[in-house]
């Protein structure tokens, strides 16, 4: 039927395709018959509530702890998973508003994590905590996808949603229970541990309920920096993650995914046992890690353009810059955040992960623009280039504009409030009693405006 015709030279196009119309069974509608546009709107959903609420994570994490805000996020979408099939019956745009929701839901989980993060990573071993807690990722990439098609054969769909729902509500509640918001407040842990960490952190994070001075973090460079990095790192992932397993696979992609979580924690070690032995500083070593990340994933992407129809090139390619490359990144600003201010780390996190969020919903929308009705070779080439070029130059910035000092805007100090009679009196004895100031040359004093923030270069 097929094989007498001639297909374009841009165009992948395999033997097995020809008799595809007896070898795969003829298509059935579901349960529902949605339109393909309205389908692609529930899709993204997730990753637009995802996006909404970073920033008020950043802020209710500094309000009512990390622990707290966490438990909240998961626990309402937990619930929202287990009402999502009620949602569908009702209609198409319940079941968009519930995943919605529940990307709202889980939006504020990286900011309370960071918050949490902060007051319990002593600085050299920062890294690897960091790595520990958010590589699982890729595990959950690795599983999520196969288990739950297999467990749609075996339990239905709904039933899916309401284990997966009802699992969540477990581990929040294991999570109340063996989780405390910092050292001070665990109950099991030995005093030597509780001293080693308190000693370490010290005075660089404080206490919840502070102020968070976003003109400072959104003017900082090295706030930008972090932000950078983030972009970076969401392009290649979402690129990877939604479009590269089409060419693989499920075996090897899980395999790969696996050997990401492994070596991102081996990287991490390595970072943390080279800062700890001063061989080189902390900036150096995020400039490398994230330099590692960028140059070994953005090469792998570039030979995956130029693999053209071999599926074992593209799927070696894949897996190396999943295994090699973006591993790199759990080393670099995660970590980086709470460096520069673990007081407002979850608000930091709120401004990268922002941009990370947007990402999440450009990325598709940009491939889907390019191939649309026209994939062919150059069209996923563009794809594929696109993701190097936006490593590569978010590196280069990067690189020349982070830094792993603890910034000033981040100490509040106590500012003293005396009664207004009090006040009073002590203005206008200064009045009285001081002598006039000499005239001398006017000196530019550093400084925030808000007084409850001291500017020391010495912190």
């Amino acid at each position: 039927m097929l094989a007498g015709q001639r297909f374009p030279s841009t165009v992948c196009f395999e033997a097995r395709m020809v008799d595809r119309a007896s070898l795969v069974e003829e298509h059935k509608d579901g349960e529902f018959v949605w339109e393909a546009e309205l389908q692609a709107r529930i899709r993204a959903g997730f990753s637009w509530g995802f996006l909404l609420t970073q920033l008020v994570g950043g802020r209710l994490a500094g309000m009512i702890g990390g622990k707290l805000l966490f438990l909240m996020g998961a626990s309402m979408a937990a619930v929202l998973t287990i009402l999502t099939p009620t949602a569908a019956h009702i209609g198409p745009y319940w079941l968009l508003a519930a995943r919605i929701m529940v990307g709202a839901a889980q939006g504020v989980c990286v900011p309370a994590m960071q918050a949490v993060l902060a007051q319990w990573a002593p600085p050299m071993d920062r890294t690897v905590m960091v790595a520990y807690t958010y590589s699982g990722l890729a595990v959950g990439a690795a599983l999520g996808g196969p288990v739950s098609e297999w467990m749609v054969t075996v339990i239905g769909w709904r039933a899916l949603f309401y284990l997966q729902g009802a699992v969540a509500l477990v581990w929040c509640v294991l999570w109340q229970f063996l989780v405390a918001e910092n050292p001070a407040k665990h109950p099991r842990i030995t005093t030597q541990e509780k001293t080693h960490i308190t000693s370490s952190i010290g005075a660089q994070h404080a206490w919840r309920g502070l102020p968070v001075p976003w003109p400072h973090i959104f003017r900082s460079r090295y706030v930008f920096a972090v932000v950078l990095a983030e972009l970076g790192f969401s392009w290649a992932w979402f690129t990877l993650l939604h479009h590269a397993r089409e060419y693989a696979a499920r075996v090897a992609w899980g395999t790969a995914l696996f050997a990401m979580w492994i070596i991102a924690i081996v990287y991490a070690t390595l970072t943390d046992w080279v800062r700890r032995t001063n061989r080189r500083s902390t900036v150096v070593v995020r400039r490398a890690a994230n330099t590692l990340c960028a140059l070994v994933t953005a090469g792998c992407l570039v030979a995956v353009a130029q693999s053209s129809c071999s599926q074992v090139a593209v799927l070696v390619w894949c897996s190396m810059a999943l295994a090699l490359g973006l591993s790199a990144s759990f080393s670099t600003f995660l970590a980086n955040g709470i460096e520069l201010a673990p007081n407002h780390a979850a608000a930091i996190a709120g401004v990268s992960g922002t941009i990370g969020a947007a990402v999440q919903v450009l990325s598709p929308l940009y491939v889907a623009y390019l191939t649309d009705g026209q994939a062919t070779l150059e069209r996923w080439r563009m794809v594929w280039y696109t993701a190097a070029v936006v490593l590569a130059l978010t590196n280069c910035l990067n690189f020349l504009m982070v830094s792993s000092k603890e910034q000033v805007w981040n100490r509040p100090v106590a500012v003293p409030v005396y009664p207004k009679r009090q006040s009073s009196y002590l203005a206008t004895r200064r009045t009285r009693l001081s002598p006039p100031p000499r005239p001398g040359p006017v000196v530019a004093v550093r400084g925030n405006k808000n007084p409850a923030y001291v500017f020391t270069e010495e912190l």
